[in-house]
């Protein structure tokens, strides 16, 4: 989605595959998996077969899916996993919510829903599932009741990360609804707008109760609303400046945002398709607080949005010299460059630079061939993209000295660190970094064209495969690569 700031809301789709030798012991070879009825009596799955296999379990599946099984995933804790199943039998669509309990290495059938799913997402504290139909129309359905519609005309929705509360916007009002208690209140501390905007107006914290607001897309307000009271719980209003691309950090505990002054109002990427403020301050909001630092930059500007270190420890962001920006904006070249300084601020620390590079802006886009992953003491762990190839590369700041850890590495899709692990996935596969730097393909995933999905604490792996032969999910224990 974009906006006149290029804010890009990118559906996401994560696909996973597998390319790893298993050895498979089957637990019911060629049989289907078993649940229990509400009487007690054993119930076939027959669309699913259940098997072991060397560090985890196969779901071994009779129909393609009509979309990747990890789309509709929520891993409700490290060994409990749910997933929506899309698949046609003949003629007609079948929408099947499955739990997964990896440790017992049983499979549960909790509901199916009938029509084509736009979206959807499980709430595994009151048992909900939460779906659309097409994009107007809004249901809900636990595990005993039919589905029953929430609203109708719906413009748009943004659902909390613990899938327990949803802001959405229909019939020119906005409300809030909380999933277990089936409550609906209309709220006016959300503006209406259009679907293409809404992170701008609503987007969540990994709280689920707090959800950063620029009440009119742009401007010199930004609003905290407090979703679980329906109030305003900070705001800031800064009167001439203009706020842009508030980030949450990844533990939720701060909200960093772009600040341009009123002195720099002319400096703007303003191309078409693009629409981007350089900014001369960083704000960071204490949402505990509410206290509000603000950081000032020397002669530069930002030419990026913001970026949280994954352990919401600092920020990184790019800058350039005021002047070299300003014969940016007065050359017609369509295609500039500009040299540009990674930068690196721990709250409440100085700033550290961690990288120099040369920064394309073409006629559509603000190009960036460097996306930074890490810092772990004094190495830049980033992906570097040159020569038509991405490489993943360190950078120690304090000899700047550059080394190259991994060549034609891919596109990176997610990562995941921890205090002695570090894991990532690319469309070639699943690696792993040790404490040396050491960079190790643990599955090859090269010949499919899914990505495989990292559990959000790093514990699993989930795989699927789809071909004209065999549909299956695996997945496998990741602990082996904790130190």
């Amino acid at each position: 989605m974009r906006n006149k700031f290029l804010i890009l809301c990118f559906l996401v789709v994560i696909l996973g595959i597998t390319g790893c030798e298993t050895k498979t012991e089957p637990i019911q070879q060629d049989k289907p998996a078993v649940q229990e009825n509400e009487e007690g009596a054993s119930e076939e799955i027959d669309e699913i077969t259940i098997e072991e296999i060397d560090k985890g379990i196969r779901l071994s599946l009779k129909e393609k899916w009509k979309r990747p099984i990890t789309y509709f995933t929520t891993w409700e804790n490290d060994d409990v996993v749910t997933f929506l199943y899309e698949h046609f039998k003949g003629d007609l669509q079948k929408n099947e919510l499955f739990r997964l309990d990896l440790k017992n290495k049983k499979l549960d059938k909790l509901l199916e829903v009938e029509g084509d799913l736009w979206n959807g997402a499980f709430d595994p504290v009151s048992e909900k599932f939460v779906y659309s139909i097409g994009l107007e129309e809004l249901y809900v359905k636990d595990l005993h009741d039919e589905s029953r519609k929430i609203m109708d005309n719906v413009n748009w929705y943004n659902m909390s990360p613990d899938h327990q509360y949803i802001v959405l916007s229909a019939n020119s009002k906005q409300y809030l609804y909380h999933v277990k208690t089936d409550h609906l209140i209309e709220t006016e501390l959300i503006p209406e707008m259009d679907y293409i905007f809404s992170n701008l107006v609503a987007d969540w914290n990994i709280d689920s109760i707090h959800i950063s607001s620029i009440p009119n897309g742009q401007g010199s307000l930004l609003n905290v609303i407090d979703a679980r009271e329906n109030k305003l719980a900070a705001g800031i209003d800064l009167k001439d400046a203009i706020i842009s691309y508030p980030k949450w950090s990844p533990d939720g505990k701060h909200l960093a945002f772009l600040v341009q002054s009123p002195e720099y109002s002319e400096y703007i990427f303003e191309q078409p398709e693009l629409y981007f403020l350089m900014s001369d301050k960083i704000g960071i909001l204490n949402i505990e607080t509410h206290a509000t630092e603000y950081i000032s930059l020397d002669e530069q500007l930002i030419v990026k949005s913001l970026q949280w270190k994954s352990d919401s420890k600092g920020l990184f962001f790019e800058t350039a010299s005021i002047d070299s920006c300003k014969k940016i904006m007065d050359s017609e070249l369509e295609n500039k460059e500009i040299s540009v300084t990674v930068q690196y601020m721990e709250i409440g620390k100085d700033i550290k630079a961690v990288l120099d590079f040369v920064k394309k802006i073409q006629y559509t886009d603000v190009y960036s061939s460097v996306f930074p992953l890490d810092l772990i003491n004094d190495d830049f762990i980033y992906s570097g993209y040159f020569d038509d190839k991405e490489y993943l590369m360190k950078r120690n700041i304090e000899n700047e000295k550059i080394d190259v850890l991994y060549e034609e590495i891919g596109y990176i899709d997610s990562w995941c660190s921890l205090e002695n692990l570090i894991l990532f996935s690319t469309s070639s596969g699943v690696y792993h970094i040790d404490q040396s730097f050491n960079v190790d393909l643990i599955y090859d995933t090269s010949e499919y064209t899914d990505i495989p999905l990292i559990s959000p604490n790093c514990n699993q792996l989930m795989i699927t495969h789809e071909s004209e032969d065999e549909n299956y999910l695996e997945f496998i224990t990741l602990d082996e690569y904790k130190h």
